[in-house]
């Protein structure tokens, strides 16, 4: 039960398929979460500016996932 749960965590999705549209002329609407300020409750974008905005998310091969600062950083001078 757990490994099945694990599997189902990893194998989801990036975005819920119930904020996904697609429209007549072919370009996909993303329902926001949250609303920008300035009202925008809705994205329009083609199936490739939605795969660029995808793959701007994937993190680059081999560098570091986690940045710390203050204290923690590697070169501070109170450690």
């Amino acid at each position: 039960d757990r490994l099945e749960r694990l599997c189902l965590y990893l194998a989801r999705p990036p975005l819920s398929n119930d904020r996904l549209t697609l429209e007549d002329d072919g370009r996909i609407s993303l329902r926001l979460k949250p609303p920008y300020s300035d009202g925008t409750t809705h994205l329009r974008l083609s199936p490739e500016g939605l795969i660029e905005r995808l793959c701007a998310l994937i993190p680059r091969p081999r560098t570091h996932r986690v940045r710390y600062h203050g204290v923690f950083a590697p070169a501070a001078k109170l450690r």
